[in-house]
């Protein structure tokens, strides 16, 4: 006697319209050796071109003494083939671009990120522990890379520009999935002055900042959207100039001539004959030298207050056989404008001041006081520069 699909995997909640792909299975084992059989059986298959319908035939053959109902299989449609061509049950929410973060606390605890906040996203399961590692393994294989489930602490980029973590037993007590995903629609200024993140005077001064070639520093906390906002700063740089990037690849999207190198050595940096340099290495002292003998540096630093103290404490203790005041005087004469970044509580991204270094003081240009942004005309030292350089653009924001 053929059986249900409510009998075969003890399906207690009978309207289906209202479940998702995962919740409906309460026996996770007969869905783990249903999916890994019909998956298994065609994944040779991929390569020569395997089509939608041999999914579905291959499902129909699996499951013909089950007695499926339309909708029942219709759910096993998607698994397989989300598991296949997609990356399990993260295949939907990695391509919502309204989703930013995606965290698997367990199988069945995953949360997302949006511009709302943080919530439980009940549509995403997993059948057990092994069930996130195997779809880790998956996203990394479709990204070209190996990774080694010998390790404890996995992380990597995947083509797309999302960064995946994984932490897997001893050091947690089950696998734990965090997935921040790259948007690059915030690489537009425009976009980042709708969503608040700066205002247009801000961004005005920023690109004059910028096409002036001063050396700016973007501080702020990890994932404050120091990065984002380097990257909208590059669409600032004059197509025909030379663009050096330095420090670990990235995915950058660029008209410019750009080369990538990941070395932190000098003569080799200077020797690329850079007009910009990007500075992402780790190598906090070549930064230092390179910003007092070169100009058209923008790079970023990790720093939980916006302050010079604070930003001395974090060189130093990444430092620590660099001297205090080798490293204050290199910030005062190598850097002009130093930016900060922070994360709200409503996890939107903002830049909440930007400083401009005037002799041996940094001076407030724009701040970010009780949900509300300023300009300080008086402090106009960078603009009485780029004034002097017959640069403008400014004049109708800090003219007198």
């Amino acid at each position: 006697m053929s059986k249900t699909l409510a009998n075969a995997f003890n399906i207690t909640n009978s309207n289906l319209l209202k479940l998702n792909d995962y919740e409906i299975f309460q026996d996770k084992e007969a869905l783990e050796k249903i999916k890994n059989d019909i998956t298994f059986s065609l994944i040779d298959e991929v390569s020569l071109g395997l089509k939608e319908t041999d999914i579905h035939s291959k499902v129909d053959e699996y499951t013909k003494s089950l007695n499926l109902s339309t909708l029942e299989k219709q759910y096993l449609y998607n698994l397989i083939d989300n598991e296949i061509y997609g990356i399990g049950p993260i295949t939907e929410v990695m391509h919502d671009t309204s989703v930013k973060k995606i965290f698997v606390n367990s199988p069945s605890l995953v949360y997302v990120l949006t511009s709302t906040g943080y919530h439980r996203d009940p549509s995403i399961s997993f059948i057990n522990n092994e069930h996130i590692i195997k779809t880790v393994t998956n996203l990394a294989r479709k990204s070209n890379l190996n990774i080694s489930l010998d390790d404890a602490h996995i992380s990597f980029k995947t083509l797309d520009d999302a960064r995946v973590t994984l932490l897997v037993p001893p050091i947690v007590s089950n696998p734990v999935l965090t997935i921040s995903k790259s948007d690059k629609t915030l690489e537009s200024i425009e976009e980042l002055i709708r969503l608040g993140t700066l205002t247009p005077y801000m961004a005005r001064f920023l690109e004059a900042c910028v096409k002036a070639k001063l050396n700016i520093l973007v501080c702020g906390n990890k994932s404050s959207g120091k990065r984002t906002l380097i990257n909208t700063l590059l669409n600032f740089i004059p197509t025909n100039e030379r663009i050096v990037y330095a420090g670990l690849k990235e995915n950058l999207d660029s008209t410019h001539q750009l080369v990538s190198t990941n070395t932190s050595d000098i003569n080799v940096i200077e020797a690329l004959s850079p007009s910009y340099l990007i500075y992402a290495n780790k190598n906090v002292n070549t930064l230092l030298k390179l910003v007092n003998k070169e100009q058209g540096i923008i790079s970023s630093f990790d720093i939980r207050k916006f302050t010079l103290e604070n930003l001395v404490t974090n060189v130093l203790l990444e430092n620590p056989d660099m001297k205090e005041d080798t490293v204050v005087n290199s910030i005062y004469t190598g850097f002009d404008i130093l930016v900060y970044m922070e994360k709200g509580a409503d996890a939107k991204i903002r830049v909440t001041g930007i400083k401009e270094v005037v002799g041996q003081k940094l001076k407030d240009v724009f701040v970010y006081e009780n949900n509300t942004f300023s300009l300080i005309k008086e402090s106009n030292h960078t603009y009485k520069k780029l004034k002097n350089n017959g640069n403008d653009t400014l004049d109708d924001i800090f003219g007198v």
